[in-house]
């Protein structure tokens, strides 16, 4: 869980400028979008393994797709996993179908990788419509991958989240046909690394990925001006959200 930073001034500013936790909902873009640069800080792009697979990113509406609920990227209500049944999860992003097809649906589905203007510290995401053992065992394949300056610094297969004796664990996640998992911010210190500015997020099937949440390490230029505005004074910081 990402913590409201409270840190005295001076030369503890820039952790408290570090601390802020940015919030990317998609709401503001309209379903169908193509999604490359539309959210500040970020980049979007993608992979698709199949034959004649698109490689365009489009914006998801959960309550806008009636053909899709029989599916499981359809909701709320969700059927399952930690997020509760009935939560509005504004919009999310697939991976395009072929031929005009709402979403990619053959396995795998490709990759959607995400750019980072700032190096982050941390980032997670929810998760719709991930199941089946071939898309969460550990040795699935499908995982999230995180990469610094072009070399990757650590992996978690969606696996890990599940197995009770792995660090990534989190119980109260369960995948299945139609389920919405949050999976909880995973730092770069856990991979004995100070940040990253990609990530890989390999989809086994048609899953939607929302809420993309992530902490930024700040620039020279943002923690100076910090330390002008806060002087002699204690700062708390709130996480800011991108209505993207």
């Amino acid at each position: 869980m990402f913590r409201t930073g409270m840190t005295v001034a001076g030369s503890l500013a820039v952790s408290a400028f570090a601390s802020a936790e940015t919030v990317v909902t998609f709401n503001s873009l309209a379903p169908n979008t193509i999604l490359t640069n539309q959210v500040p800080g970020l980049s979007f792009s993608a992979t698709n393994p199949n034959a004649g697979g698109s490689t365009q990113i489009k914006v998801w509406d959960f309550s806008g797709n009636p053909s899709a609920q029989s599916t499981g990227q359809q909701g709320p209500p969700w059927s399952g996993g930690n997020v509760p049944t009935n939560e509005d999860l504004g919009n999310g992003i697939v991976i395009n179908g072929v031929n005009g097809g709402l979403l990619e649906g053959r396995r795998p589905a490709g990759d959607i990788f995400i750019d980072f203007a700032q190096p982050a510290t941390r980032f997670g995401f929810t998760i719709v419509d991930v199941e089946g053992v071939e898309e969460f065992q550990t040795d699935s394949g499908f995982f999230l991958d995180f990469f610094s300056g072009g070399s990757e610094i650590g992996t978690v297969f969606f696996g890990n989240l599940i197995t009770d004796d792995n660090p990534f664990y989190d119980g109260t996640i369960a995948f299945g046909n139609g389920t919405a998992n949050r999976i909880s911010p995973i730092s770069a210190s856990e991979f004995g690394a100070s940040s990253f500015d990609r990530v890989e997020i390999s989809l086994g099937g048609s899953a939607v990925v929302a809420q993309l949440r992530y902490e930024s390490i700040p620039t020279p230029t943002a923690a100076l001006g910090g330390l002008a505005l806060l002087g002699g004074t204690v700062l708390r910081r709130r996480g800011q959200s991108v209505d993207a």
